[in-house]
C-alpha cells in the first residue's frame, strides 16, 4: 500500500497546486484581513480533503483491480486442476479393463502352471493381453496428453485476460496522459503456481509401462 499511496501522492498534490496558488493569491491582496485569513485556513482543510479522497479513491480501485485479477487467477487455476483429475479418472478407466484382462489371463496362467497342465492356451493368451494393454496405455497417455494441452490452453487464455482486465483497471484510475508506474501494472503474485505443474502421466504407470497396484492373490 505504501507505494500506491505514494503513486496517489503525487497525483493529489498535483490536482491541488491550483487552489493553493489561488487561496495565496487571495492572501497576498487581503493581508491582515480576518476574513481572507479564515477563507486561507478553509482553503487549507479542503485541500488535505482532496489529497486524502484522492488517494483513497485510486488506492480503491486498484485494491479492487488487485481482488479481481487473484478472483479470476483462481478460478483459472480451480478449473485446471479439476481438469486435471477428470484427465486422470479418464485415463484410468480406459485401461481398466485391458489391465484386468491381463491380470486374469495371468491368472490362468499361473494355474496350469502349478497344476502341470497345458500352459501354451494360456501362454498365448497371456501375450495377447499384454499387447492389449500396452495399446491401451499408449493410446490414454496420448489422449491424457491431447487433453492437458488444451486444459493449459484455456487456463493461459483466462489468466491473459485477467491480467489485460488489471491492468487496464489501474490504468482507468489514473488521470488521462498520466504515465502509470510501471510496478502498478505487475498483476499481484498468486500463491498457486499453476502453470509450472508437472503433467507426469506415468503417474499410473511402473517403469515397465504396468499399471501399478496389481492384485494381491
Amino acid at each position: 500500500m505504501n507505494r500506491i499511496v505514494a503513486a496517489t501522492a503525487g497525483l493529489a498534490i498535483a490536482v491541488s497546486v491550483p487552489l493553493v496558488v489561488s487561496s495565496a493569491s487571495a492572501d497576498n491582496n487581503n493581508k491582515g484581513q480576518g476574513k481572507e485569513s479564515s477563507q486561507n485556513s478553509s482553503n487549507s482543510s479542503s485541500i488535505a480533503s482532496l489529497k486524502i479522497t484522492l488517494a483513497q479513491t485510486q488506492a480503491n480501485a486498484i485494491t479492487l483491480a488487485r481482488k479481481n485479477y487473484l478472483t479470476a487467477a483462481s478460478a483459472a487455476h480451480l478449473a485446471w486442476r479439476s481438469s486435471l483429475m477428470t484427465i486422470q479418472n479418464d485415463l484410468l478407466a480406459a485401461v481398466s479393463t485391458p489391465r484386468l484382462n491381463l491380470v486374469i489371463a495371468q491368472d490362468a496362467y499361473d494355474f496350469a502352471k502349478d497344476t502341470k497342465t497345458d500352459t501354451t492356451a494360456a501362454a498365448s493368451a497371456v501375450t495377447s493381453a499384454q499387447t492389449a494393454y500396452q495399446a491401451a496405455v499408449t493410446a490414454a497417455k496420448a489422449s491424457a496428453q491431447t487433453k492437458s494441452a488444451a486444459g493449459k490452453s484455456t487456463a493461459q487464455t483466462a489468466l491473459d485476460k485477467a491480467k489485460t482486465d488489471y491492468q487496464a483497471a489501474v490504468t482507468a484510475s489514473f488521470p488521462t496522459g498520466t504515465v502509470v508506474p510501471p510496478s502498478l501494472l505487475i498483476p499481484p503474485r498468486a500463491s498457486f503456481n499453476w502453470l509450472h505443474e508437472n503433467e507426469n502421466w506415468n503417474f499410473a504407470f511402473n517403469s515397465n509401462g504396468l499399471a501399478l497396484g496389481h492384485f494381491k492373490r
